[in-house]
């Protein structure tokens, strides 16, 4: 597991009665957002994936335990998934780049490394590709991908060649969701044997609830603050729902 806005990653080892052991902890990305499990090296151990502000790779031992954290280059921002989108056995990567407004392949090549980037346009201008999920959406076959986008509140289907390669994106307006499309998850809800969407909005609010605005001043003192200039300063502005007196973030 990680804690938002941390860089670490907490290994809790299960005693199978319900109980864990003692966390061991690795530092990875900054601000990882997703974090995935998959055999990237075929060794037959589950490693760990990370996409953040960049994204990393940990070997697992096999007795819970992970090699160094190793860079996986050209990956970076985003949330990302593992799977075999060229049918060679080797488990991919997918990832969204939200500052670019693509979807990022990375084919494994079975190792725990991982070939070029290669980058596919998601969304329309202005759009914040964020989150994905790979299916066969068509039936033929060959794993799909649907990202979401919560800047531009839509969907973009891209359909797969079956070799890694995707087809240009097919643009699905999403649901009135007031804040844009946060996650998506896909399923044969309706039980007819074709996949369908679910799509949660960025932040919701109801009727009951209240919106609290919290701002602090913060000072940039140096090196380490990705975009800030020294001796710079901003307003960060936190936002909480209240809802039957009880606090939920809005993320």
């Amino acid at each position: 597991m990680t804690a938002f806005g941390s860089s670490q990653l907490a290994i809790l080892l299960g005693n199978g009665d319900g109980s864990f052991h003692q966390a061991a902890t690795y530092t990875v990305t900054p601000l990882p957002d997703r974090i995935v499990t998959a055999d990237f090296n075929k060794d037959g151990h589950l490693d760990v994936a990370f996409c953040g502000l960049s994204a990393v790779l940990l070997l697992g031992n096999g007795d819970g335990t992970f090699q160094v954290p190793g860079q996986i280059p050209q990956a970076s921002g985003g949330q990302c998934i593992a799977a075999d989108v060229n049918g060679d056995g080797n488990m991919d990567l997918l990832a969204t780049g939200p500052n670019l407004g693509v979807l990022s392949v990375f084919l494994g090549r079975g190792d725990g490394t991982f070939g070029s980037r290669t980058d596919y346009a998601v969304g329309v201008p202005g759009s914040v590709p964020i989150d994905l999920v790979a299916a066969d959406f068509n039936g033929d076959g060959k794993l799909d991908v649907a990202v979401a986008d919560v800047g531009m509140n839509l969907i973009a289907i891209l359909q797969g060649n079956g070799d890694g390669t995707f087809q240009a994106q097919k643009i699905i307006p999403a649901p009135k969701l007031m804040f844009g499309v946060r996650q998506l998850v896909a399923g044969d809800f309706t039980g007819d044997g074709k996949l369908d969407l679910a799509a949660r909005e960025m932040c919701s609010r109801s009727s009951r609830e209240t919106e609290m605005t919290h701002s602090r001043k913060v000072s940039s003192t140096g090196p380490g603050r990705p975009g800030w200039f020294p001796g710079t300063s901003m307003v960060m502005e936190s936002r909480i729902w209240l809802r039957r007196q009880q606090q939920r973030p809005c993320f």
